[in-house]
């Protein structure tokens, strides 16, 4: 041991907090008291082991909210491709293969060929997860690409505001002849947060739709082991640094208590596998570079709070302009965190900050007991609870709103320094999702 504590001694709290005021001239540390409006609580923007802050213990050990890795912070950089055109989408495929990603996301139609999309990659380099369009489609995917590539291939299929689509598959459409289980259903966070919602919405959509998915599949006869490792958790990044990491450090800890509910044999079930993916909600196409330092902080985020995979989407890929830079910096971002930056070396590079912990813990908190009581009331598929979760959505989605056209929110390039130079560049209309609009500020601004 070097004795750290020996050249660093420990101040006091007061010692702490007196420094604090020296630094910052002030007569107290009011001005470090924080209330978010959207998340609706409060933090401190420091914080002392003497403050009764949270301990969430080690990497490797529950309550997992450091995750489970004890050696490095290993991610992969996903490029994520819609495919309209099979041949057009294997080009895109390989084009970002050789330029940095080592995994790919294909969302699909109903009319895609696998042998057309798949030529000449090498899935046993590379992992790619497919994102099919019906459950019809699952199962061909499942048998002819999933059961022979158990470790390098997922299925992530939505079945968040589709309960009939449990109905159409048996135990033998969902584990692997194999026994190594792969990701197979996607409790989609992503798009619920591009509808407008708050990290802790988020949060609450995820433990809602996972617990639900966990019970119908061991109804259908799978282990709670089986069952977690079907699911796969898909985030959505928004802009609030911290907030952010404590985001994923939540859902690790929460998700692993729900898990635990239903005593796992294997220690490694309670922990869950999370895919971090940029948003548009905060995209600006009419000042596009201003967008560069909103997706490496948010990709910063999302990397320091314990992701398996980060998809930083080209800023412009809601319009029909995309350009070449926008796609590139989308691989180049997380590639250089990693290759330049070293973010991978670190495990949890955040835990054991006071402030960090507290954080974390107060997203938990409020997160697990809204949970409890939605759960209690029947879960995501019974209409009163989606019709509660959407009504809380879109009261967040019109405080998001209201903020921006206040000045409440600053968004460079969006209400504030407007960019001189014209841009004609447009965003798609509004999709749905979960039976609400996504949101995206500088679009569905100029509409109101």
């Amino acid at each position: 041991m070097i004795g750290l504590k020996d050249f660093f001694p420990a101040n006091s709290q007061e010692e702490w907090s007196e420094r604090l005021k020296k630094d910052l001239k002030a007569d107290n540390l009011d001005l470090l008291d924080r209330y978010d409006p959207i998340e609706e609580i409060g933090y401190k923007c420091y914080g002392h082991s003497e403050l009764g802050a949270q301990n969430s213990g080690s990497p490797g050990e529950l309550p997992l909210t450091r995750g489970i890795r004890t050696s490095s912070n290993e991610w992969r950089n996903v490029s994520h491709i819609n495919v309209n055109n099979d041949i057009k989408a294997n080009e895109q495929a390989l084009d970002a293969l050789m330029k940095g990603a080592d995994m790919i996301c294909f969302t699909l139609t109903k009319e895609s060929d696998l042998s057309k999309l798949l030529k000449d990659i090498q899935l046993e380099y590379i992992h790619i997860a497919f994102i099919p369009s019906s459950v019809d489609q699952f199962k061909q995917i499942k048998k002819d690409i999933v059961n022979n590539n158990p470790l390098n291939t997922s299925l992530w299929l939505d079945l968040a505001s589709n309960e009939d689509g449990w109905e159409l598959m048996t135990k033998e459409d969902i584990l692997n002849p194999s026994g190594t289980q792969s990701n197979l259903f996607l409790v989609d966070g992503f798009m619920l947060r591009e509808t407008g919602a708050s990290t802790i919405q988020e949060i609450l959509f995820a433990l809602l739709t996972g617990h639900e998915y966990l019970i119908r599949l061991m109804k259908k006869g799978l282990t709670i082991d089986e069952a977690s490792a079907c699911i796969h958790f898909r985030n959505g990044i928004g802009s609030n640094y911290f907030i952010e990491i404590a985001k994923t450090r939540a859902l690790k800890e929460l998700w692993a208590k729900v898990v635990r509910s239903y005593h796992p044999e294997h220690f490694c079930s309670n922990t869950c596998s999370i895919s971090a993916f940029t948003g548009n909600v905060n995209k600006s196409v009419k000042d596009p570079y201003t967008n560069l330092l909103r997706q490496t902080t948010e990709a910063m985020s999302a990397i320091l709070g314990g992701i398996d995979n980060i998809c930083v989407e080209p800023y412009d890929s809601c319009t029909s302009n995309q350009s070449v830079l926008a796609k590139r910096m989308g691989l180049n971002i997380p590639l250089i965190l990693k290759e330049e930056s070293y973010f991978n070396f670190v495990t949890d590079p955040m835990g054991g900050s006071y402030s960090l912990e507290d954080l974390t813990w107060t997203l938990a908190v409020k997160s697990w007991s809204l949970f409890a009581l939605l759960d209690k009331e029947g879960g995501i598929y019974d209409p009163n609870v989606a019709s509660e979760l959407r009504n809380l959505v879109q009261n967040t989605r019109e405080k998001r709103i209201q903020q921006i056209k206040n000045g409440e929110k600053i968004l460079i390039g969006i209400n504030k320094f407007i960019n001189p130079q014209e841009e004609t560049n447009q965003f798609y209309p509004a999709t749905k999702y979960f039976e609400m609009n996504t949101l995206i500020l500088e679009r569905d601004l100029i509409e109101i």
